[in-house]
């Protein structure tokens, strides 16, 4: 192995993937004592991020 080449592990949508799925449970934590809609969008925002995540998995780069 080269001393200078670069290790990748994850590609640049996998990561930012990770920290939205990270932000969005601490949202969802947030206001989940509260009766409003704010809470049940962040849920939907989740389901669509876990959706694009699978379909990346079959679909994206080869460290996807």
């Amino acid at each position: 192995m080269h001393r200078n080449a670069a290790l990748v592990v994850w590609d640049p949508f996998v990561r930012m993937f990770h920290w939205s799925l990270v932000l969005l449970f601490i949202a969802a934590y947030a206001t989940g004592d509260d009766d409003c809609t704010v809470h049940r969008y962040i849920g939907y925002l989740l389901l669509v991020l876990i959706t694009l995540r699978i379909v990346w998995g079959f679909v994206g780069t080869r460290h996807a």
